[in-house]
């Protein structure tokens, strides 16, 4: 399995979004959370969700920090 991480998507509020995904791809990922998002009645056809692009993978062999949202809009 893979980790990824998207920011890239509009939420309920105007305010920072992101989402982390554990998948087998980067389609996959999509795939999830877009289902996800329908579930919490956000809009799954976003033109940033459709980018696989946006899906950010981690790499799991280099221990890190990632902050997702810093406050700062």
């Amino acid at each position: 399995m893979k980790v990824f991480y998207h920011t890239e998507f509009t939420g309920h509020y105007d305010v920072g979004t992101s989402a982390v995904i554990v998948a087998e791809s980067r389609t996959r990922a999509r795939n999830l959370l877009r289902a996800d998002l329908k579930r919490a009645q956000l809009d799954p056809d976003e033109k940033d969700i459709m980018n696989l692009d946006c899906s950010v993978e981690i790499d799991m062999t280099k221990a890190k920090a990632i902050i997702l949202q810093d406050g700062q809009y």
